[in-house]
């Protein structure tokens, strides 16, 4: 009994959540554009994220649900969802399933989406036994990206509407962001349009880096392989943005394989196109430096906040 009371103090006394993020600040691996960045801006902080770590038992998952219903109380927030990662979460106890299927309640009480990541099988299991299971309010996802991912593609589903973004030709996608609009007819004609399958690869890793590609439609992936053979998704690259700009301005070998998710449409530039631009047409040149300069710019202070973020 007395090593019971010990082991209940123990862990009562141990912070359960690493850290806590928001999806204001903290975005999944998908390249998106502007419009839908906007939109993650505005309503992302109603993705809260818990990044859980060591042993779960029954006092530290009440806890965990007490900060769980306080996010819950601000009224100023109008999507929830509750994502919990289990990347450094190393044991759960029966006893804490309780906690976890009054979760379930509270998500179903008040409309929300309740998202596991890195769930260990063994952990699952036992959530499972204990009617923790993926149904229309709980979702389970291999990593932290994916879950996250999930969430941001409900949250534009919902509020892509009321921006009228819909699927529209280059033209369109580059008159929302490029610095002069004027000369996207001219940038045009220095690109060459492609359709390409499903599992198309459009980079290898080890390429030469002799062009980038604006997506017009469809999904890509860029993936690296470890030296174990396992395959890890870096980022995903959708319609309205582009891939392949930071090795073909450094010229530097392609450093991840570039695989099309899907069917797409693509506009591709190479660099002979690109050196007839800056010696036929300064000004286009000059505004597609400005605009790809702007874009990485915006990627850095994206993974600035982040980082801060996780640092916090």
């Amino acid at each position: 009994i007395a090593a019971t009371v010990m082991f209940v103090f123990k862990y009562s006394n141990v912070n359960t959540v690493r850290d806590t993020l928001n999806g204001k600040i903290y975005h999944s691996k998908v390249e998106r554009p502007q419009v839908q960045r906007d939109i993650l801006h505005e309503y992302g902080e109603g993705i809260h994220i818990f990044r859980l770590q060591g042993y779960i038992f029954f006092g530290t998952a009440d806890k965990l649900l007490t900060r769980i219903r306080e996010f819950l109380e601000d009224k100023n927030i109008k999507e929830h969802f509750i994502l919990l990662d289990f990347h450094r979460v190393y044991g759960l106890d029966s006893s804490a399933v309780s906690s976890f299927t009054r979760m379930r309640q509270v998500a179903e009480l008040h409309g929300i989406q309740l998202v596991l990541s890195e769930v260990d099988d063994v952990i699952r299991k036992s959530m499972e036994r204990g009617d923790f299971k993926a149904d229309e309010y709980i979702h389970y996802f291999p990593t932290l990206d994916h879950g996250v991912e999930w969430c941001e593609n409900k949250l534009l589903q919902k509020y892509e509407a009321s921006t009228q973004f819909i699927q529209v030709g280059i033209k369109s996608q580059l008159r929302r962001t490029f610095p002069k609009p004027a000369l996207i007819d001219k940038l045009i004609l220095y690109l060459e349009r492609m359709e390409v399958a499903e599992n198309f690869y459009l980079m290898k890793r080890g390429d030469l880096p002799e062009s980038m590609y604006f997506i017009e439609s469809g999904r890509l992936n860029v993936l690296i392989e470890t030296a174990e053979g396992e395959i890890t998704r870096l980022s995903s690259v959708r319609s309205g943005t582009v891939v392949g700009e930071l090795g073909l301005y450094l010229k530097n070998k392609r450093t991840a394989n570039v695989v099309t998710e899907q069917k797409s449409v693509l506009y591709k530039l190479t660099t002979e196109s690109m050196k007839k631009m800056e010696s036929q047409d300064p000004d286009v040149a000059s505004a597609l430096h400005e605009w790809i300069a702007r874009l990485l710019a915006e990627r850095m202070a994206d993974n600035n906040r982040a980082i801060e973020a996780l640092l916090d």
